[in-house]
């Protein structure tokens, strides 16, 4: 590895091998500064200059950081690194100065020659004043020695011209005509998309004058060549926010989670903006729409019912559009106090109220949670004699996952048959796992009763004279014990507890 004199460079050295094994990786050693030792061009082993420890990457080998001081020297830098319950460790590198690095190796290097290069040329070697005039003609070219086959693509582009190069004296009289352009050289699929814009054309390039009388009528534009995709969304949204009205603003400080406080709402008609909807488009209440029942001129305060969910922060910006009784239109300019007082009350747009879309209808009717019901308003009474039947619930509209204490198969409420065959499948097929090493608990279920009556039954048992002895399975580890005695008159054993 190659590294760049007087520079700071992260290595990594490993893998560090168990010193018992010469195999397994060593992944938690402390590797400190004094053990991570350098020689510079041949020079006695000393410790880094980099403080600190080297930090475990994966598998055994482990980072560390040289600093300026540590890859001072050009030439051979070896570290080796010598700790406890490892095998040792060390790494070749070679410093190369600045320049010869960043030649080779730095993000602009020029690189060695390599085999078909006639010279290497610095920057600039070869420039306009370096070549005679006139060296370079149509005479010292040879035939096709340029053509469009030798010119890669995208070679020759605006960036490869100077500014200026190509203007209109540059280009002599009639050399570019229609004749100059061969058919279909310029089409629509050979300019890119969005190549001409408004930022392209100067003011005024277009004008009516420029088209002749009917150059573009209906007959000039492809069916179907305006529609929505044609249209840019902004398009859409300023002709929207034109037509109704909609303006933007940036809440004030002072705004609560009931008002707006906006300065530069400075429309001069009280309530002008009563009825009206905002809706919040940051902040924390982004989204949320509400009603505006009020318009302070003074303050320059919107009033909104119901209250946002959190308080208006100042910078926070919203959008409002005028309602008015008859629907949504805009304010006639210059009649904003006729319309505000001819304006009647709104009757409540549903979505408004909400901050999520309205519930979809359902026959017509308007979806109602269980909370908007009146209490006793759902009794058995209210609803008719088989209303609620097999026929009116779908198929597997009710599962084992709707009712984990029914059988799947079960359809309708279970038979004493099905039940016989429950108890028998319990009985005759499922099976337990016998307790492992524990002590039996003192509030057990039945399951476990029957685990350990049937363990005590089946597995190996011994007793000594002070204590008795419940097997696993194979017999070799005691799971269970209890302490025995007997003292002649009265044989004891005690409560069991868990082995071994």
């Amino acid at each position: 590895m190659f590294l760049r004199q007087s520079t700071s460079q992260a290595i990594r050295f490993g893998p560090f091998l168990d010193d018992t094994d010469f195999k397994t990786a060593e992944t938690a050693l402390t590797i400190a500064q004094a053990d991570m030792q350098l020689s510079k061009d041949g020079a006695a082993f000393a410790q880094k200059n980099a403080a600190g420890n080297a930090t475990h990457d994966t598998d055994g080998w482990y980072s560390t950081t040289l600093d300026a001081t540590d890859t001072g020297t050009v030439g051979e830098l070896i570290m080796q690194v010598v700790v406890a319950g490892a095998l040792p460790v060390w790494v070749r590198y070679w410093v190369v100065e600045e320049a010869v690095y960043d030649n080779v190796y730095g993000a602009a290097a020029v690189g060695p020659a390599v085999a078909g290069d006639a010279m290497d040329l610095v920057a600039n070697a070869v420039d306009a004043t370096a070549i005679a005039t006139g060296a370079i003609d149509a005479d010292a070219l040879a035939a096709d020695a340029i053509t469009a086959a030798k010119i890669a693509n995208g070679a020759i582009d605006a960036a490869t011209f100077a500014a200026g190069a190509i203007d209109a004296t540059a280009i002599g009289t009639g050399a570019i005509d229609a004749d100059a352009i061969a058919t279909d050289a310029i089409t629509a699929a050979k300019i890119a998309a969005n190549a001409i814009g408004s930022s392209e054309l100067a003011d005024g390039a277009i004008t009516a004058a420029k088209f002749g009388a009917g150059a573009i009528d209906a007959a000039a534009i492809a069916t179907n060549a305006i529609d929505a995709d044609a249209l840019a969304t902004d398009a859409v949204n300023e002709v929207r926010d034109a037509v109704l009205n909609v303006v933007t603003g940036t809440a004030d400080a002072g705004s609560t989670a009931s008002t707006i406080v906006d300065a530069e709402r400075t429309e001069a008609v009280t309530d002008y903006w009563k009825h009206g909807v905002v809706e919040m488009t940051s902040g924390a209440n982004v989204g949320q729409l509400r009603r505006v029942t009020a318009f302070n001129i003074t303050t320059d305060t919107l009033t909104v019912a119901p209250a946002f969910k959190s308080a208006v922060a100042a910078g926070d910006t919203y959008r409002i559009v005028r309602v008015l009784a008859d629907g949504l239109r805009p304010i006639t300019e210059g009649n904003e106090a006729t319309d505000v007082a001819a304006d009647g009350d709104v009757g409540a747009d549903v979505q408004t109220w909400l901050d999520a879309a309205v519930n979809a209808l359902v026959s017509g009717r308007v979806d109602a949670s269980v909370g908007a019901m009146a209490a006793a308003v759902l009794t058995a009474a209210a609803i008719a004699t088989d209303a609620i039947d097999n026929t009116k619930i779908a198929a597997g509209a009710i599962t084992s996952s709707e009712a984990p204490n029914l059988d799947a198969a079960v359809t309708t409420r279970a038979t004493p048959a099905q039940v016989n065959t429950e108890v028998a499948d319990v009985l005759k097929v499922d099976t337990v796992t016998l307790p492992g090493q524990i002590a039996p608990t003192a509030t057990p279920t039945m399951e476990t009763i029957f685990a350990f009556l049937y363990k005590a039954f089946r597995n190996r048992k011994t007793q000594t004279a002070s204590q008795w002895n419940l097997y696993d399975d194979a017999g070799t580890t005691i799971d269970q014990k209890a302490p025995v005695s007997d003292d002649g008159t009265t044989a004891e054993k005690s409560e069991i507890v868990t082995g071994p």
